[in-house]
């Protein structure tokens, strides 16, 4: 199809303008959760060019309202994030990273925040972004296209401080929000274990601390802490064994084989 292949072509291309602007993104393993039939069921997110291309669209838009945005002085919930702290190692191998220095790569990242004043989103590589293609699950999404339709049919759009008090109910329930969604997680892969109980598998060292040894089992996007005598090596492959579950906690335990 040329009209999605054109497509591609502009997503790939604003792709490698956010890089040049200093944008990282790192791949840890994702999965969704499915139930069926009683049955819990773990599906690995798969990388794909029609995937990467409708990420990409979703970060232009958010782009492209947010200028908009400011030409017009339309008052909306910018995305901001401040630069982070890599090591010169993650940023000279950025696009070759191994397991581990993605996963300390990952905690370098500073925590997006919120404003009615637009800013860098470094992580994106942008000068200014907002959030707008998801209006069903992120209520300021919503917002966002109630500005555009406001401004479009000619009607009062909200202040920067009818804004800001939006930002804030925002910022009060999301955390409450995110813990829910950790916490169904959590439930669903204890479940999904209590199925499997033989389940024998692989984890990768991805960082030592003495004896305590985090290891990252890709398939499910677990990381999980088990002690070793003898210290392994970072982005070490061992194989692991479920050693407990406990449902009422959320947690699921693994041992060396």
């Amino acid at each position: 199809n040329k009209l999605l292949s054109k497509l591609n072509e502009i997503a790939k291309e604003h792709k490698s303008f956010r890089e040049r602007k200093g944008s990282i993104r790192l791949n840890l393993p994702k999965t969704d959760i499915k139930v069926k039939d009683q049955k819990v069921i773990v599906i690995p997110q798969l990388e794909s060019e029609s995937r990467e291309m409708i990420s990409e669209f979703m970060v232009l838009a958010g782009r492209v309202i947010a200028k908009f945005s400011i030409e017009n002085n339309i008052s909306m919930p910018y995305l901001l994030q401040n630069s982070g702290k890599f090591s010169d190692e993650i940023i000279e191998n950025i696009n070759n990273l191994s397991l581990s220095k993605t996963f300390e790569a990952a905690k370098g990242f500073n925590r997006s925040k919120l404003s009615v004043k637009p800013s860098l989103h470094a992580g994106l590589g942008l000068n200014e972004y907002l959030r707008v293609t998801s209006p069903m699950r992120r209520y300021l999404d919503l917002l966002v296209q109630q500005q555009l339709v406001r401004f479009i049919s000619n009607l009062t759009l909200l202040n920067e401080s009818e804004i800001k008090e939006r930002i804030k109910v925002n910022n009060s329930s999301s955390s409450k929000i995110n813990k829910a969604i950790r916490q169904s997680v959590e439930h669903y892969r204890c479940l999904y274990f209590m199925q499997n109980r033989s389940w024998e598998g692989q984890g990768i060292v991805v960082e030592v601390n003495g004896n305590k040894v985090l290891l990252m089992i890709r398939e499910f996007a677990i990381i999980t802490q088990v002690k070793f005598k003898k210290k392994p090596k970072l982005d070490e492959k061992i194989k692991l064994k479920v050693s407990s579950i406990d449902l009422f906690e959320r947690s699921v335990d693994f041992k060396p084989l």
